[in-house]
């Protein structure tokens, strides 16, 4: 794709009026027309709009970034209409809080009782998927018997150095769960935010906590939970050398099979079954959709934060 050189006039500060015009000429070179995705090729829309958006147009924001991004856009939308998608319910615990759960991770637990309504309404919804963060008791306790019970599969995502300890999996919990059929998968060593770590504390995080899982459970470790669903150029940059093949994050929205970084829905105490139901029928359609996708591009792209 042709890249157009900036201008070497000083671009005035992007203003509101800016911001919406590239807003809509997003939408429009993406093929977004009254909330439906109509798939056109990036010459298609270049041709069409080259006129319009110029880079003087959006101030301090490059235009080989802006080109960049609408050919993921339309690459990721191209996608959609050729792949199944799917919504990814994210869990913590199950049942009362235990005391050693800090209080502002007190809203993720949900009620057993809720649980089992949830995996009841979404049992017959092949495009629903089920995810767990952090390696809590409960997800073997009460998690693992319910979805058995259903034919149901899940994914864990467990916190190595917190494997053994009161209120988490034991090493023969997480064998177990994979010899019923569960995936269990990496979310780190220390639930720290791999947004903020760096190359030493990565090898941790990553290398080290995954070697621990993979000894416990004899099979190779190759999706991966970004804990507090943070992250960045590096971690991903980190993930993908180690060979990792899906990393999950809690952006929200619709995801396809094929999407490397997979995105997912968390759930909070006081979501209601018809909070479920309203998640299991999203679709992969509209603005909002393209501009989530758009912002995880950008995310995707951002180097360590400071500490």
């Amino acid at each position: 794709m042709r890249q157009a050189t900036k201008s070497n006039d000083t671009a005035a500060s992007t203003t509101n009026q800016d911001v919406k015009l590239l807003d809509r000429e997003l939408a429009a070179r993406c093929g977004v027309f009254e909330g439906r995705f109509e798939v056109r090729s990036p010459a298609e829309h270049r041709l069409r709009y080259a006129n319009v958006l110029q880079p003087t147009d959006v101030g301090h924001i490059a235009w080989p970034a802006i080109e960049t991004a609408l050919r993921f856009c339309y690459l990721g939308t191209t996608s959609l209409m050729l792949s199944r998608y799917q919504v990814t319910l994210n869990l913590h615990g199950l049942g009362e809080p235990p005391d050693h759960i800090p209080s502002e991770e007190a809203c993720y637990w949900l009620p057993a009782e809720f649980f089992v309504e949830l995996l009841d309404r979404v049992a017959h919804l092949p495009h629903v998927r089920l995810t767990f963060d952090d390696g809590n008791a409960s997800d073997f306790e009460v998690a693992v018997p319910e979805l058995v019970k259903r034919g149901l599969r899940a994914e864990f995502f467990v916190l190595a150095g917190r494997i053994g300890r009161p209120g988490y999996l034991e090493p023969s919990n997480i064998r177990e769960m994979v010899s019923a059929g569960m995936g269990v998968g990496l979310h780190g060593m220390d639930h720290r935010s791999w947004a903020q770590c760096d190359g030493a504390e990565l090898e941790v995080e990553i290398d080290e906590a995954r070697r621990q899982i993979e000894s416990i459970t004899g099979k190779q470790v190759t999706r991966a939970a970004c804990p507090f669903g943070a992250y960045n150029a590096s971690c991903l940059r980190k993930l993908r050398t180690a060979g990792f093949e899906r990393v999950y994050t809690s952006d929200g929205g619709v995801a396809t099979a094929g999407d490397r970084l997979h995105t997912r829905n968390t759930l909070e105490n006081h979501h209601g079954i018809g909070d479920i139901k309203a998640l299991s029928e999203l679709r992969p359609a509209g603005f909002s959709h393209l501009s989530r996708r758009f912002r995880t591009f950008v995310k995707s792209q951002r180097r360590r934060l400071s500490s």
